[in-house]
């Protein structure tokens, strides 16, 4: 059973019991509770944004892990970060893995971190034509000094529009993607800006699903700003 815990856990959850889940029928976590204690599935797969680790002190991811081991099964949690695993986005998530007492795992352990390999114009789309009304020209343009010619695990700014608020951000491809964001407003709005052959434009929404780790068969929606959206939440 895979599931997203709600960001927003009411403040109900601080001292509660863990089997006292029952009484809390109005929160979504507690709707994921009792689907496991019907179904009984082997694994539970939950995750979040990595603030639900600290959300309330840890309060609200110690009443996860004791209302999971009330219904009988071993929890795990950790925040992993995608740029350790392959792909050049900082996206930090916590992951929550439970295992069914009766199957008897322990010592269950996550994936090692491997070096990053590949940075954001590895995953640029080579067709001009998909990406023409992406680019951005603006008489409020601004860059940095910093040369364009180092490679980076991490995201590399060379610049701004505007102020620099988000979206008004340009950086460098040879880094990693900023994290793409489902809101927020400015010219470079979701995805930022980027500076690609001598130019500034956002990222086309193929161009995100890859920085994602979706295969080029995933199909996207005819709406850009619904797909990267969709994209961003998950």
């Amino acid at each position: 059973m895979i599931s997203s815990v709600p960001d927003s856990m009411p403040g109900v959850f601080d001292q509660r019991e863990a089997a006292g889940f029952e009484d809390s029928r109005g929160t979504l976590f507690f709707d994921v509770a009792r689907i496991v204690k019907a179904k009984k599935p082997k694994v539970v797969f939950m995750e979040n944004v990595k603030n639900f680790a600290t959300h309330d002190h840890g309060k609200t991811l110690e009443v996860v892990k004791r209302t999971m081991e009330t219904l009988g099964y071993t929890f795990y949690q950790k925040v992993l970060n995608a740029v350790d695993y392959g792909i050049p986005q900082k996206r930090e998530r916590i992951y929550m893995v439970c295992f069914r007492n009766d199957l008897g795992i322990t010592g269950f352990s996550y994936p090692k971190p491997f070096k990053l390999t590949r940075n954001v114009e590895n995953f640029l789309l080579d067709d001009e034509e998909m990406v023409k009304d992406l680019y951005v020209e603006r008489p409020d343009t601004y860059f940095n000094g910093i040369e364009d010619d180092q490679y980076s695990n991490k995201s590399i700014r060379l610049g701004i529009v505007n102020k620099g608020g988000q979206g008004e951000r340009i950086y460098s491809t040879k880094g990693i993607a900023i994290t793409l964001s489902a809101s927020g407003g400015g010219v470079f709005a979701k995805t930022g800006g980027y500076l690609i052959n001598g130019k500034t434009r956002k990222l086309h929404p193929r161009e995100c699903a890859r920085i994602m780790g979706y295969p080029d068969t995933y199909k996207i929606s005819d709406s850009k700003v619904k797909h990267i959206s969709s994209l961003a939440i998950q």
